[in-house]
């Protein structure tokens, strides 16, 4: 399988209607895909408020997507608290779907996904390429985003850990890893 470019990302998402067919529950596409920085056989990842009930979100997911080759859901715990994920293909492209009740903004995989891309605004294309050559050597995303600015420990609990950092410090951050910033701290 072929990267997708970022024209077919988009594509791929009108296609599977994702946002109207998720509307209620708050969804965001996230993740490697709309950063650019995912390599061949990425999936594309949406989180979303479950809202109250996660049955009736699972049951939600089941109707919309039921029909996609490869579909399955489950309840399962991510981070420790009960969520719901749905997995399935579309142009044999993976697509994965989960929800927690709390909002998505508090979701650590959109925390995640902040920090990555004020980072990639931070440091360019060049950072860009080095996060998928390290992603292409086997690591995930945010132990991928980890190696290239020489963070040390578990990439996870890394990244999260610079949503609460200062803009002036992630331009600090940037640099030190030898990746010269194109943006200014606050933008």
């Amino acid at each position: 399988m072929h990267r997708l470019t970022n024209p077919e990302v988009a594509a791929l998402i009108t296609e599977l209607n994702l946002l109207s067919r998720l509307s209620g529950f708050d969804p965001h596409v996230i993740g490697s895909m709309p950063l650019a920085v995912h390599t061949a056989g990425s999936d594309l990842d949406v989180c979303r408020s479950a809202g109250a009930s996660l049955e009736r979100f699972k049951t939600r997911l089941d109707r919309q997507f039921s029909g996609f080759p490869d579909y399955h859901s489950r309840q399962n715990k991510h981070c420790g608290e009960p969520s719901v994920i749905a997995f399935f293909s579309c142009r044999g492209v993976p697509v994965e779907i989960y929800g927690r009740a709390r909002p998505v903004r508090t979701h650590e995989s959109y925390v995640h996904f902040r920090v990555e891309h004020t980072l990639l605004a931070l440091g360019g294309e060049r950072l860009r390429q080095a996060v998928v050559a390290a992603k292409q050597g086997g690591l995930n995303t945010e132990a991928a985003f980890a190696k290239c600015l020489k963070l040390k420990g578990d990439g996870f609990s890394q990244i999260l850990s610079l949503a609460s950092v200062s803009p002036d410090r992630l331009k600090t951050l940037v640099l030190a890893a030898g990746f010269p910033c194109h943006r200014p701290a606050n933008a």
